[in-house]
């Protein structure tokens, strides 16, 4: 799965690679917003 970032500054999202990580499982779990950053949890 390739992971992108979105930049505010430049309203566009940015390819940064290739996860490690099986996303998956729990691909319908929310995430949480947590001292003003998204995360979620992947294993």
């Amino acid at each position: 799965m390739s992971v992108h970032v979105y930049s505010l500054r430049d309203n566009d999202w940015r390819p940064v690679g290739d996860s490690v990580y099986n996303h998956f499982r729990g691909w319908d779990l929310p995430g949480v917003f947590v001292n003003g950053v998204l995360h979620w949890v992947v294993v």
